[in-house]
């Protein structure tokens, strides 16, 4: 129920009915909530097809669908007239053939061997007593154990054998789940490719009243209720991120035990600042912060392990074995074990069962998208410094040790010539890059690296200029020396006074090298503080004094006529991120102002709107800024809420988006 006020209810302890980041399972089904529509569909079609292929974006819910919508139906008797549906689910990440093998064998028919299940699995599964159902999940998992291993023939085989269940008279039906971005990587196997085409099923994304489903129904399920401000406070947001379904599902789990007793779960449990992700970001962190110095520094290794980041920038999961990470990370595997169970008691992490190898995984993409440390660069305060997430350290370091490969290689397939080896800055950025834990212990890449560092020592102490400075000061010892020589036979007092100015010009010498290396310190030192102010003009706002808008809350709504004024106002708002600012959706407007118009709504948010029309205007797009009186108390329009209407155009009407 959606309640305003307090019912009052026994006072009995009532369990979470909230799942967290993990997608939902079969077991689960009770607690499933707005997605009977798209249930009903799939279903539909998998009688008559025989095989589907569910493929969404990341975070839209399709595992969750098949498993506590499809095959939740199944269980309970949907299309049973032969019997009860016998339900196989496969993560094709750590060993696909051995799992699709082990978990197939109790199923044979007859005189069939499990070898069989590989070649025509069709007959070889017994259907008789009731159909099959198989479900491959994250079937993406299957091209990175390829690329992971190099074993692609394992690849094909699983495939052809996948593709083998779908006999029209056999009583097997297969599913596979798997993330849009990964249909390249599909097209590659023609009979795939023909078999997703006929099969294809792409998840829509859940609108406003089946989200809202989402949200009440597992409180009404649990006998409490919710307020309606907090429902759309929970829509608003995940309407915005695109880890939506996800955080939402984990913020809902972590503010049910918060809950008053007597009372609807109220806007009053909701942060002030952060939005949905902050309770990924929050709870990771107190988990974290919960572990000792040596765990943290174990934790950081084995998050950089088992996640990457793209070349644009995306956060993908990496699934490992446990005894990969250990010998990748160098980390004790009693301690590794402590870290991965600390993690997985907060729900972050997955750990596969039954499987060999034992693979670990985060269990959503969410943990690297939402978990700051992990995947953001972010502003620290109290160092007043940018902080690179460690995914970003771990990519630049997997970028330095391929190029520390390729150039080995090159080395010595051209007889080791010293021309090939890495000095000075070029070295000295790729050590840094690679990081004490990436210096191979041996073989050619070493052997590089040694010879590098070698010819690089060598190279700086006999460059022109340390060789001129050390002729210049042989010269002049010498010179001292035979100036001294020709005073010995002077007068005793003659020869003091000749002492006396040497010492004085010794004095001399030694002052004009140390002034002369005072010089080169200061020079360095301006260079570096000149780097740094550069570093933090790129970085920050533009007034550096000011504490950067760290949080992302303030969001402003680019409000357009046509085409044109997207692409010019796409360009300029393309500054604004940077500075702390999130870009929300654009939208068509058919009226608006003659100018283009910087609109705020709360008092409090003027010098905000200053800096914003500022940075506009630095990247070319000149605004005013208004002020739009009337909302100060209204909690429709949000803290921090700005809309930036454009000026309307001469072709308006002929030229909409």
């Amino acid at each position: 129920m959606i309640a305003e006020k307090a019912v009052p209810e026994p006072a009995t302890e009532i369990a979470n009915p909230f799942i967290g980041l993990r997608p939902f399972d079969v077991d689960d089904s009770p607690l499933f909530f707005g997605r009977n529509k798209e249930s009903y569909e799939l279903l539909r079609r998998l009688v008559s097809l025989h095989f589907l292929a569910v493929v969404g974006p990341s975070g839209c819910g399709k595992s969750s669908l098949i498993r506590a919508g499809v095959l939740a139906a199944l269980r309970d008797g949907y299309l049973a007239d032969d019997g009860p549906w016998k339900i196989i689910k496969l993560l094709p990440a750590a060993d696909p053939l051995s799992d699709w093998t082990r978990l197939l064998t109790p199923h044979l028919r007859k005189g069939f061997e499990p070898a069989d299940l590989l070649t025509r699995p069709a007959k070889a599964l017994d259907g008789s007593s009731g159909r099959i159902a198989i479900l491959v999940d994250q079937f993406e998992d299957l091209f990175k154990f390829g690329r992971r291993t190099g074993d692609t023939k394992q690849v094909a085989a699983f495939l052809d054998a996948m593709l083998s269940t779908g006999d029209p008279e056999a009583n097997i039906y297969t599913i596979l789940t798997m993330r849009s971005e990964y249909l390249a990587d599909c097209a590659v196997y023609p009979d795939l490719a023909d078999a997703i085409n006929e099969g294809l099923y792409l998840v829509p994304r859940m609108p406003p009243d089946q989200m809202r489903q989402a949200i009440v129904g597992p409180v009404e399920k649990a006998g409490a209720a919710i307020t309606v401000a907090l429902v759309d406070r929970f829509l608003e947001d995940a309407s915005y991120e695109e880890d939506g379904l996800p955080i939402l599902q984990h913020a809902l789990k972590e503010i049910w035990p918060c809950r008053k007793k007597w009372e609807p779960l109220g806007l009053d449990l909701y942060p002030a600042e952060g939005g949905l992700g902050e309770f990924v970001n929050q709870h990771a962190e107190k988990v974290y912060n919960a572990l000792s110095d040596p765990q943290k520094a174990v934790a950081e290794l084995l998050f950089r392990a088992i996640t990457e980041r793209t070349s644009d920038g995306r956060a993908l999961r990496r699934a490992l074995p446990f005894d990969q990470i250990a010998s990748e990370t160098g980390a004790d595997p009693d301690l590794l074990k402590q870290i991965i169970e600390a993690f997985r008691d907060g729900g972050f992490l997955w750990q596969s069962t039954g499987t060999q190898p034992e693979l670990i995984d985060i269990v959503h993409e969410a943990v690297a998208r939402q978990w700051k440390r992990l995947g953001a660069e972010r502003w620290q305060t109290a160092d007043k410094r940018w902080v690179e997430g460690w995914m970003i350290t771990e990519a630049r370091a997997r970028r330095a040790s391929e190029t520390l490969t390729a150039a080995a290689v090159e080395w010595d397939r051209n007889g080791r010539e010293n021309s090939y080896l890495f000095t000075g800055a070029r070295l000295q950025r790729l050590l840094a890059d690679l990081g004490s834990r990436r210096i191979p212990k041996q073989g050619v890449e070493r052997e590089f690296l040694d010879r590098s560092r070698k010819r690089d020592f060598w190279g700086t102490l006999l460059s022109p200029k340390v060789v001129g400075i050390a002729m210049f000061v042989i010269v002049f010892l010498a010179g001292l020396a035979i100036c001294g020589l020709l005073l010995q036979n002077e007068a005793s007092a003659a020869m003091q006074k000749a002492d006396k100015a040497q010492h004085a010009a010794a004095q001399a010498v030694v002052q004009t090298i140390v002034e002369s290396q005072n010089a080169i310190l200061a020079a360095n030192q301006q260079t570096l503080q000149a780097q740094t102010v550069l570093s933090l003009q790129a970085k920050t706002p533009e007034d550096l004094s000011a504490t950067p808008v760290t949080a992302v809350r303030a969001r402003i709504y680019p409000e357009v006529w046509n085409a044109t004024q997207k692409q010019e106002f796409a360009t300029a708002l393309a500054t604004l991120p940077r500075a702390g600012f999130s870009v929300m959706r654009f939208e068509t407007i058919t009226v608006g102002p003659s100018k283009n118009d910087l609109r705020y709504f709360k008092n409090a948010n003027a010098n905000e709107a200053n800096q914003i029309a500022a940075l506009l205007a630095k990247a070319g797009l000149t605004v005013q800024v208004v002020y739009v009186a009337g909302f100060e108390a209204n909690s429709n329009i949000r803290d921090r809420t700005y809309e930036l209407w454009a000026a309307k155009p001469p072709d308006a009407d002929s030229k909409k988006p």
